[in-house]
């Protein structure tokens, strides 16, 4: 059964936060396909992906430069599954069919951009409708991520 987390950036860069998440699935030796808005933020992040972490190497590939069967991550900007994913990572993106298909599903969101917000809210309800288990996420003036009520 499918689990979504929502998790609010706050001020936290987006880039970080996704490299931090990618970096705990890898160590899970779990798969992801990462989905996003369109063709240059796909871009943005898989730059990003190659340089952020001094620390670890985040192995990925895209359409444009990887075959999906060897890449244990995936981005894209479209709703596929070609590296058999069980973890889903939307940056901002409804997904309207087949997170069930998924042991998890990860909705990146930020509450200081309104349409970020809004999409979030109607990811939950979704969620709500098709009786999904979802759980809420924020960090505190530490920086710790704890569990929130709502969005």
């Amino acid at each position: 059964m499918v689990e979504f987390n929502f998790y609010d950036l706050g001020s936290k860069p987006l880039e970080k936060f996704l490299s931090q998440l990618l970096e705990k699935i890898l160590v899970l030796k779990k798969r992801a396909v990462v989905i996003v808005e369109d063709q240059d933020q796909l871009k943005y992040l898989n730059q990003q992906l190659w340089t952020i972490s001094t620390n670890s190497f985040i192995p990925h590939g895209s359409k444009v430069n990887g075959d999906p069967k060897n890449q244990p991550i995936w981005l894209t900007n479209i709703f596929e599954n070609p590296n058999n994913s069980s973890y889903l990572i939307s940056i901002n993106v409804l997904i309207n069919e087949g997170s069930k298909n998924f042991e998890k599903c990860f909705f990146i969101f930020s509450k200081r951009n309104t349409l970020m917000l809004k999409r979030a809210k109607l990811q939950k309800e979704k969620c709500l409708i098709e009786k999904i288990k979802h759980n809420f996420y924020h960090q505190n003036e530490n920086g710790k991520w704890i569990t929130a009520k709502d969005i």
